[in-house]
């Protein structure tokens, strides 16, 4: 899978992604426990206020703003940070 850009906050992992690999990593996220605990933000309606709105890193939201066809996807994971952020690692994400 192709990574774009990841980042971490303090409670949650980002990661900017192609559309077409969104499926696959969803899944991942679902079956790992991590569903309701993910946001996905496509760039095809606008990025810039709700990516502001988000908290996430400037890095996320200038390759986000600059992919316009590619969708951000954040997982809030507040204490399983490392396992979220390990899932996002074995998906090829960072």
């Amino acid at each position: 899978m192709v990574l774009m850009k990841s980042a971490s906050t303090c409670d949650s992992v980002a990661a900017v992604v192609a559309e077409q690999l969104l499926g696959d990593i969803l899944s991942a996220l679902h079956r790992s426990g991590f569903g309701s605990r993910t946001r996905v933000i496509r760039g095809r309606s606008g990025f810039d206020s709700r990516l502001a709105n988000a908290g996430l890193p400037a890095s996320i939201c200038e390759v986000a703003s600059a992919t316009p066809d590619s969708t951000v996807v954040i997982v809030e994971a507040h204490h399983q940070l490392p396992a979220a952020r390990s899932l996002l690692q074995s998906l090829g994400l960072v």
